[in-house]
C-alpha cells in the first residue's frame, strides 16, 4: 500500500523526526517573537528618549513627566485607593441619613436609574438602591438613623485624615498637621451644600432648558471654588493661594466628566444588575466611582505640586541660583519595595 505524496512530503516518517520537526518549528516562532519584541522595545526606548529630550524645550511634556514621576514616587495609586475606600464608607451613611431625614426614598423609588443619576448623581443611585432594599419599621429606622449619623461623623473624619496624608505625601512636607475636631462637620456641610446645589441646578435645567449654557458654566464654577477653598485648608508647602487653582480646575472638569460617566454608564450598569445583584451591584458601581474620584483628587494635588515646584525652579534658574533636589518621602529600591513602603507610610499617617 503506497503512501500519499503529500504525506511523504509534509509528515515525518518517525516519532523522533516528528519531535525534531516540531522543536524546529517552535524554535523559529520563538526566535521570530523575540526579534519582534526586541524591535518593539528598541522603538519604544527611542520614542521615550525623544520625548525626554524635548521636555526642557516643551513645557507641557516637562510638566507631564514631572507629574508622572511625583505620582509614582508618592504612591498615587495607593493614595487613590485609600481615598476611594473611605469615600465609599462615607457615602453609605451619608446617603441613608439624607434620604431618611428629607424623605427622599419615595420620590426616587419609581424613577429610572438614569433619571436619578441625572438629578442626584452617584448619591441618587446609591439612595435609590438603599430605598429599594425593603420596608423598615419606624423604630428600626430611628435606630439605624442614629447609627448612620455616628458612622457619618467617623467616616468623615477618616476621609479628612486620608486627604491630609495625601497632601503631605504629594507636597513632600515633613511636618504633620493635627486634624481639627470640627473638620468632619465642615466636610459633611460641604457635601450637603454641593449636593443641594447639584440637585437645584438639575431642577432649574429641567424647568428652563434655555438657560442650560449658563447653568453648565455655573456647575463648573461651583466645584472649582469649593475644592479651591477646601484645598487651602490642607498642607501645600509654601505655595500661595492662586497656585492651587489649576488643581481646582482639574477637579471641576473631572467632576463634570464623572457626572456624565455616571449618567450614561454607571446608571445603565446599575439598571441592568439591580434585578440580579440588588444593592451589591449598586455598591460595586459606587466603589468604582469612588476610585475614579480618588484618582481625580490625587491628580489635582499632583498637578498643583508639580506646577508650583517647577515655577520655583524656573525662578531660581532665572536668577542663577542652584536648585535644591526635592525630598522624596516615600521611595524604595524597586517597584515592590516602593509599593510596600508607600502602603506603610499611608498607614502610619492614618493612625
Amino acid at each position: 500500500m503506497g503512501c500519499h505524496p503529500l504525506r511523504v512530503m509534509w509528515w515525518p516518517s518517525s516519532p523522533g523526526k516528528l519531535a525534531e520537526w516540531l522543536r524546529g518549528q517552535m524554535g523559529e516562532k520563538t526566535e521570530s517573537a523575540k526579534r519582534r519584541a526586541a524591535d518593539a522595545k528598541t522603538k519604544a526606548l527611542l520614542y521615550r528618549d525623544q520625548v525626554v529630550g524635548t521636555r526642557h524645550r516643551l513645557a507641557p511634556i516637562d510638566i507631564a513627566i514631572r507629574a508622572y514621576e511625583r505620582d509614582r514616587d508618592t504612591g498615587g495609586g495607593v493614595l487613590a485607593a485609600a481615598i476611594a475606600f473611605r469615600l465609599f464608607l462615607f457615602m453609605v451613611p451619608y446617603v441613608f441619613a439624607v434620604f431618611t431625614v428629607f424623605g427622599l426614598g419615595a420620590k426616587v423609588a419609581g424613577e429610572s436609574p438614569e433619571r436619578v443619576a441625572q438629578i442626584g448623581g452617584i448619591s441618587g443611585i446609591l439612595g435609590q438602591a438603599i430605598s429599594s432594599a425593603g420596608e423598615i419599621s419606624t423604630s428600626s429606622q430611628v435606630l439605624i438613623l442614629i447609627t448612620a449619623l455616628w458612622a457619618l461623623f467617623t467616616t468623615a473624619r477618616s476621609v479628612m485624615k486620608v486627604l491630609t496624608a495625601a497632601h503631605r505625601l504629594i507636597w513632600r512636607v515633613e511636618i504633620r498637621k493635627t486634624l481639627r475636631a470640627s473638620a468632619p462637620l465642615v466636610f459633611i456641610g460641604v457635601m450637603l451644600v454641593t449636593s443641594a446645589l447639584s440637585v437645584g441646578l438639575a431642577r432649574i435645567r429641567d424647568a428652563q432648558p434655555t438657560v442650560g449654557v449658563g447653568l453648565t458654566l455655573l456647575s463648573l464654577v461651583i466645584p472649582l471654588l469649593v475644592w479651591w477653598r477646601v484645598s487651602l485648608k490642607f498642607l501645600h508647602d509654601d505655595a500661595p493661594d492662586w497656585a492651587l487653582l489649576p488643581g481646582a480646575a482639574m477637579v471641576s472638569l473631572g467632576m463634570q466628566g464623572l457626572h456624565l460617566f455616571t449618567v450614561f454608564y454607571i446608571a445603565g450598569q446599575v439598571s441592568g444588575q439591580s434585578e440580579t445583584y440588588g444593592f451589591v451591584g449598586a455598591a460595586l458601581s459606587v466603589l468604582f466611582w469612588a476610585y475614579l474620584m480618588g484618582r481625580l483628587i490625587v491628580g489635582s494635588i499632583v498637578l498643583n505640586a508639580t506646577l508650583w515646584n517647577r515655577y520655583k525652579e524656573q525662578a531660581l534658574l532665572a536668577e542663577g541660583l542652584p536648585v535644591e533636589p526635592v525630598p522624596v518621602l516615600v521611595k524604595g529600591p524597586g517597584p515592590l519595595a516602593a509599593f510596600r513602603s508607600q502602603v506603610s507610610e499611608v498607614r502610619k499617617l492614618l493612625q
